[in-house]
This record gives C-alpha cells, structure tokens and sequence, in this order.
C-alpha cells in the first residue's frame, strides 16, 4: 500500500527521527515531498534522512544506528554514513538520551578522541557491538600499524554481524591485496548482507584465487535471488573458461534436487564470453565510432574487471588515438581502486608520459584516486 504526501499531512507523526530506505522520498528540490510531510508537520518529527534519486543496492544505511541509543547526534550518524543520494532534513544536533549503559559522552569522544588509538582499541572491548565497530572505523581513520590482522581478527572471531561487515567493508575498501581469505569466508556468512557485499566486492577486487569460493558461494546460495544477482553481475569477474571449468568440477561432486539454476550459470559463462569478446573487438576496431568506443569504456567504471586493463592502457599510450578516448580511459582506471593489483596498474601509469597536458593531468588524478584511502 502507498503512502502520499497528504495522507501525512492529515497525521500527527511522533517519531523524533525517520530514516528512509527508498527512492525520492528525500527529493526537497521538488514541492512536495515524503520528508517534508514529516517535518513541516504538527507533530514531533525533528530529523529525518531520506534519498533524492534512485537509491544505490545493497547499502548499509543503518550502520551504527545502535549508537543512537547511545545518545549520538544525528548529524554525527549522517557523517558516518550518508551515501550521495542521502539527504539530512532537519536538526543535526537532535540526539535521543543515552540508555545504552555507555560511560561516555559519545559525541564529545567522536570528535575529541578522534585519532587516539589507545582509546579506541579500548572500545573493542565495549559491550556495544556498534562502538566496537565504530572503534575499527576510527582506528582505520587513525591508520593504525596493527589495522590489517586486527580486521581480519575481528571479522573471524565476532559474533556481531555489524561488527563482521565492519571489518570485512574496511578491508576490501582499503586492503584489497590482503582480503582474499577473508572474503572467501564472507560469502557464505550467516548475514545475508555481509554474503550479498562479498559478492560485490569479489567482483571489484578480481584476485582469480577467489575463484573456487565465489562458484562454491553460488552452488550454496544460487536460490537466494539477491546472490544470485550478485553472482550473475560479476559473471565477467573470471576468465570464463576457468569459471566454466570449476563449476562443473565443483557440482560433479553435489546432489541436486533441482539443478536448473547451475544448468543456467553453465549456458550463461559461454554467452558472457562471447558477448565481451564482441565487446573488446568493437573497442579495436578501426570502424567504431567514438561514440561506441566510449560507450564500451564507460561500461568499465562499474565494471572494472582485469581483462579491460590492458586494453585501456593500450587506449591510453596511443598516440594516434583522439584524446577524449585516451582521456576517458585514463579516468575509468581510476575505478579499479578496489582491484587486488592495482599497484600494477599505478606502475604503468607512473611510467607514462606525453607532451598532451590534458591527458597528463587525468593520468595523475587516477593514481590519486588508485592511492587514496576509503572510509
């Protein structure tokens, strides 16, 4: 059942702050809006969060939710975790009592504290499960020497999923030579959230040794539809003959009530091959309009898979090429930040040269943002 603008208008909400998880019910540009009905209201909403656009997949938009309980500001659970299409409306300052049992003002240690690695690693100890998490966001903020193994400590031994996907997000934004036999766990983690973002990472990173775990995940969890999802949007991740090959090896040795949907993936690896192999002779062709090659680069920033790699570089160091395709190319390598070998990438980049300033000035800012650490 939907819900209207003036069906909120005819209301008295009470609800001091509202996070919404959809499309549009953030859109302040517009005149009327879902959030707006909330807080221009003869109720007692003070704060609510809310999108502009379509919302992006799998998100985590209640990552530290627990610490308001805490008594943390609205403004300081937006710093942590507001996505680009999310949208404060409201007071920042409003914040619920603390009846969480923490010993501490939060917010005064959110921004007092913040880079003290000494008390953050005590607060690993909290018996909050979200200001143990909270304590890996700012030790990764503070770079802690010790944050690799302490991550993967921490995702391997927790019993808190948020403390798990914690632990598993940073690794994978930040670490992504050394999270392989962390996400080769996570995609069959007991959270479907946590398994869903493995996925998606798995794909980013394409390190092939995550090849076994990631068909093993989809002969375990290929009925749930979001995996399944996942797994069939990161279906050119693998060299597609050795993914053919391990899954056949693997389902040689599983029972079946209903094998139709390895029959599916077994068909799908064969089309994908294909189709990008199509994709990559397009990119080659002297006949291609700049306007197809760049629609076929342009598919890399979402889908930044190893194969694409070379292929760029080669666009890149073509001097012959026209310089908004060198240009392009050079800005989409900028979205294998999460590639496990990225440093490889780095090093071509940091070897080439040209007298065009332009594109000098792209290949620079994609080293950057290769080097750049997440949050």
């Amino acid at each position: 059942m939907d819900i209207y603008t003036e069906d909120i208008r005819l209301l008295t909400p009470n609800a001091r702050f509202i996070l919404f998880d959809a499309c549009f019910n953030g859109s302040f540009h517009l005149d009327d809006n879902i959030v707006g009905s909330y807080i221009f209201n003869k109720g007692k909403t003070i704060a609510t969060m809310g999108c502009t656009v379509n919302t992006i997949q799998d998100k985590w938009p209640d990552e530290f939710l627990g610490l308001l309980a805490a008594g943390m500001r609205i403004g300081q659970f937006t710093r942590f975790t507001c996505f680009l299409e999310n949208h404060l409306i409201g007071d920042p300052t409003f914040h619920f009592t603390n009846n969480a049992g923490l010993d501490m003002d939060i917010n005064q240690a959110l921004v007092a504290q913040e880079g003290n690695v000494t008390f953050w690693k005590k607060q690993l100890n909290s018996p909050m499960a979200d200001m143990q998490a909270m304590a890996l966001r700012q030790l990764s903020m503070a770079n802690y020497s010790g944050l690799v193994e302490l991550l993967k400590k921490s995702y391997h031994e927790s019993n808190y999923f948020v403390v798990r996907l914690e632990a598993l997000r940073l690794l994978a934004l930040n670490y992504p030579t050394e999270v392989a036999d962390v996400l080769q766990t996570a995609m069959n983690d007991s959270y479907e959230l946590i398994r869903r973002y493995a996925v998606e990472y798995v794909e980013k990173n394409c390190n092939p040794e995550l090849l076994p775990a990631w068909i093993e995940s989809y002969l375990l969890r290929g009925h749930e539809n979001r995996h399944r999802f996942r797994i069939f949007s990161a279906i050119n991740t693998f060299d597609h003959d050795m993914a053919l090959n391990e899954l056949k090896k693997q389902a040689a040795d599983w029972s079946f009530y209903d094998s139709s949907y390895v029959n599916e993936l077994l068909e799908y690896l064969p089309r994908q091959k294909k189709g990008l192999e199509r994709d990559f002779a397009l990119i080659d062709s002297p006949e291609s309009t700049t306007k197809q090659i760049q629609s076929e680069i342009s598919r890399f920033r979402n889908k930044p898979i190893a194969k694409a790699i070379e292929p760029l570089l080669n666009i890149i160091k073509n001097e012959s090429q026209e310089e908004e395709l060198r240009i392009l190319a050079a800005e989409t390598l900028g979205w294998y930040n999460l590639y496990y070998n990225k440093a490889d990438i780095i090093k071509e980049l940091n070897t080439f040269r040209t007298s065009n300033q332009k594109l000098m000035n792209e290949v620079t800012k994609t080293i950057n943002r290769l080097k750049s650490q997440n949050r």
